[in-house]
């Protein structure tokens, strides 16, 4: 590090004091709903619903992480729990104080977990709503969140190909 005047002269002796403000390296933590889903919303998984995110949790975060996984917020069947209605208001809430925060963002993860009636569809039926799914996620998003996880386990597995191929256009 060199130091200089206003004129581009180095100066000596100096005392400096640096303060680091961000780093490259993504330490990331999740946060919980910033809004509770709908009951309808979490039949899938009825015993385990984690609580509103408090404001000391926010401030704590703040204090500490610089990028975070989107974890139920972003799930399937909490963002269309009834075919055709997908509700945002949480997710939304989640990627704008993010944003605001510059803090950077993983979305986790597009095939999962699945709302309840894409049980019922064919495995085609299956590949076309999640491929749907998949699109609204990223023209909503897909400015704000930088990193994109399509499938964790073996949820959807099979039909998340063109799903890759989609959002690497997107």
């Amino acid at each position: 590090v060199e130091v200089v005047d206003a004129a581009g002269r180095p100066v000596f002796n100096a005392s400096v004091a640096i303060h680091q403000t961000r780093q490259a390296f993504k330490f990331s933590a999740s946060l919980p709903f910033f809004e509770q889903p709908v009951a309808a919303s979490f039949r899938s998984f009825p015993d385990y619903m984690p609580p509103v995110v408090k404001q000391e949790e926010l401030d704590r975060f703040l204090e500490i992480f610089n990028y975070s996984l989107i974890p139920f917020s972003g799930k399937w069947m909490y963002l269309e729990a009834v075919e055709g209605q997908r509700t945002y208001e949480d997710l939304d809430e989640y990627v704008d104080w993010c944003t605001k925060h510059q803090i950077g963002m993983q979305f986790h993860f597009v095939s999962g977990y699945a709302p309840n009636w894409l049980l019922l569809r064919t495995s085609s039926q299956k590949s076309d709503a999640l491929l749907r799914h998949a699109r609204q996620l990223a023209e909503r998003y897909g400015d704000k969140i930088d990193s994109w996880q399509v499938t964790n386990e073996k949820m959807l597995l099979q039909e998340s190909v063109p799903t890759y191929v989609e959002l690497r256009k997107l």
